[in-house]
Order: C-alpha cells, then sequence, then structure tokens
C-alpha cells in the first residue's frame, strides 16, 4: 500500500482485510491510500469470524 502513493489505479481490489483489527497492518492512515487510489471500481473482503 505505501508504494502505491501517488498513482491511481482503475481499479482496487483489498483481499482478506481485518473486519475488526485496526491495529493490523492496515492502519487508517493505510486504508485512506488504498481506498483513494482507485478511479472507478473499489472492493474490500474480509475474513468472516
Amino acid at each position: 500500500v505505501k508504494s502505491f502513493k501517488g498513482l491511481e489505479a482503475d481499479a482496487v481490489v483489498l483481499i482478506d482485510v481485518p473486519k475488526d483489527d485496526a491495529s493490523s497492518f492496515f492502519t487508517q492512515s493505510n486504508y485512506y491510500v488504498a481506498c483513494s487510489r482507485a478511479k472507478h471500481l473499489l472492493v474490500i473482503l474480509h475474513k468472516e469470524g
């Protein structure tokens, strides 16, 4: 995610994103960077359970 700063993509897919664990690799800042890179489509998949 950090190396994606300043870049864009037509679609961004985030896989195995923790649903409730904000202390993991995906900090609030990383979420913002990842989600704001999508120009047309953003898909976020989280682990169940």
